[in-house]
């Protein structure tokens, strides 16, 4: 996870903070790339319909399915809560957020 900007809504910082502490910028990242001795050739995040048509919307449809299988456990519960959270954090700050991929070459030292 990468985030596109370096101003972070806070209810959005504090919940990757807890879940994905490794959650950095793309400025950060590629810092790091070129503190590892790597020269970045190319970025780009993954599109918001890669994030909705692709992962979020067909977790969702699948959610009554898992409880259901799981009978309904507070454990399945606490995982489709978790994620919903999740998604609707997407849904209002997706311009804040994405996987990036980074392309870099390694530079000879």
């Amino acid at each position: 996870m990468t985030w596109l900007t370096d101003q972070r809504p806070e209810e959005l910082q504090v919940h990757w903070e807890r879940e994905y502490p490794e959650v950095g910028t793309a400025s950060s990242k590629i810092a790091t790339l070129e503190r590892l001795g790597f020269s970045p050739i190319g970025y780009f995040p993954l599109p918001e319909h890669c994030w909705l048509d692709n992962y979020y919307r067909p977790m969702q449809q699948r959610f009554s399915d898992y409880l259901d299988r799981h009978g309904g456990l507070a454990g399945a519960r606490a995982v489709v809560t978790a994620e919903e959270k999740e998604i609707s954090l997407y849904e209002r700050y997706k311009a804040f957020v994405s996987y990036g991929y980074y392309i870099a070459r390694k530079t000879s030292r």
